[in-house]
């Protein structure tokens, strides 16, 4: 199943050859799922010895199987964020380097970068491509009329992408679409076996706490709780004035990596 949040809307949208695509797998773990001892990670895996690849415990509300996917999600837009602000800190820092970056966006049409996120998870996308167009419209309450679970992984994946649409300044990797794809879990694909026991890990307790683990999870925390907050008042006025994403669905297995 894919799930395509369209977040270039306009006349100046690139052409294909204009854009990049990277994959990344997302998933997340629960060790005890229902019990009061429950313990959850997640796992993010771009490629093989990727410095973006991160296994941390959920510090999101409870620790169950469906917050952990989710919040898998967050994790795999913020984590390539994240790398495309270090990268363009360190370029910024050498004056050549910032020459040339002006002299390239005026010589050449800027390439943008299109985030295939694959998931096991088909609630996870469901949630963030499907039901949050019908949650919005029933102010966040469930077809019962009960409200919706978990809305605050949603309302962050939700800003994240937006954010990507209009917040990432010109030029910046993280400036594109974002579509969410779900593949089979544990069916051979190794992008997906791989994130995965990157989420065992952390739902193990066996993963080490590294600094960047550490910011990823404080990030996600932040985001997590503060998606309506004052700080991200425009983005989030935005979003729910805009029409619901366009979505598509279609078979995938996704690549190998």
């Amino acid at each position: 199943m894919s799930v395509q949040l369209e977040v270039n809307e306009d006349s100046s949208r690139p052409s294909a050859e204009d854009i990049e695509e990277v994959a990344v797998y997302a998933d997340g773990a629960c060790l005890g799922n229902g019990h009061s001892f429950a313990r959850a990670g997640i796992g993010v895996y771009f490629g093989s010895e990727d410095p973006k690849n991160i296994s941390l415990p959920l510090l999101l509300g409870p620790h169950t199987n469906q917050r952990a996917e989710l919040a898998s999600l967050l994790v795999a837009l913020l984590q390539f964020e994240a790398a495309d602000d270090a990268a363009a800190a360190a370029a910024a820092a050498s004056a050549a380097a910032a020459a040339a970056a002006v002299r390239s966006s005026t010589e050449k049409k800027q390439k943008e970068v299109k985030l295939v996120v694959y998931s096991d998870s088909e609630y996870a996308i469901k949630c963030v491509g499907l039901w949050s167009k019908r949650w919005r419209l029933n102010g966040w309450a469930s077809a019962a009329g009960k409200p919706a679970k978990n809305t605050d992984l949603v309302h962050a994946v939700l800003l994240l992408c937006e954010r990507r649409r209009q917040g990432a300044p010109p030029g910046a990797r993280w400036r594109g679409a974002v579509s969410f794809i779900h593949v089979k879990g544990h069916s051979g694909v190794d992008g997906n076996e791989a994130a995965d026991r990157l989420a065992v890990a952390a739902a193990a307790g066996s993963a080490a706490a590294s600094p960047a683990s550490v910011a990823a999870a404080a990030a996600a925390a932040a985001v997590g709780h503060t998606a309506e907050d004052a700080e991200n008042a425009d983005l989030w006025g935005a979003l729910k004035t805009r029409r619901p994403h366009s979505t598509s669905y279609s078979a995938a297995a996704g690549p190998k990596p």
